[in-house]
């Protein structure tokens, strides 16, 4: 999995594994059920040499049951920013922006090694419309944020402290797995 840098971030300002890392590894908590890895099997990072910071990091994780994770991030180059999840079943392409998505893609696979392979079906679905007269966007897919403003204010409105959707406890989850990969950098 690789993910685009917004224009704003210079390099050796930030750290990739933070700035963009976060959305990969909040995926694969997702892709694996919310469950956090087992271990981080691998990684490795390049290291901006004026602010010491990593500009490139990738990391392969262990996740319970035998799954496997890859993340890939970085502020050095463009990249596809879409997401992959392999399954027993077959494959799941969730197309760019795969943080903020309006397409993704099914293709069942089955037999000895997975050859084969059954129709690709595709299914999008459209971005809420957003006409406040303030202008453009600055992101790709930008108006998706309104999901999140709905739930937030859902759960004001209900007297919640955090979401049940993506709380607390997964917010420290996917922080643990970055500093699990970070550890082992």
């Amino acid at each position: 999995m690789i993910v685009f840098v917004p224009a704003f971030v210079r390099l050796g300002s930030c750290s990739a594994l933070l700035e963009t890392g976060v959305y990969c590894a909040a995926f694969l908590h997702m892709a694996f059920g919310d469950a956090p890895p087992e271990a981080v099997a691998g990684a490795n990072s390049l290291l901006d040499a004026s602010s010491g910071l990593d500009s490139h990091t990738a990391a392969l994780l262990r996740f319970p049951g035998g799954g496997v994770g890859t993340l890939d991030c970085s502020l050095r180059h463009p990249s596809p920013r879409d997401a992959t999840v392999c399954g027993t079943k077959g494959v799941l392409r969730v197309s760019y922006p795969f943080w903020c998505p309006t397409r993704f893609t099914l293709q069942s696979m089955g037999g000895t090694g997975s050859q084969a392979f059954g129709p690709e079906k595709a299914f999008a679905f459209e971005l809420p419309t957003v006409d406040d007269g303030l202008g453009d966007f600055n992101f790709v897919n930008s108006e998706g944020l309104a999901y999140e403003a709905g739930e937030v204010n859902r759960c004001l409105r209900a007297g919640l402290l955090e979401s049940p959707t993506f709380g607390a406890g997964a917010c420290q989850a996917v922080m643990d797995t970055l500093t699990a990969i970070s550890a082992a950098i």
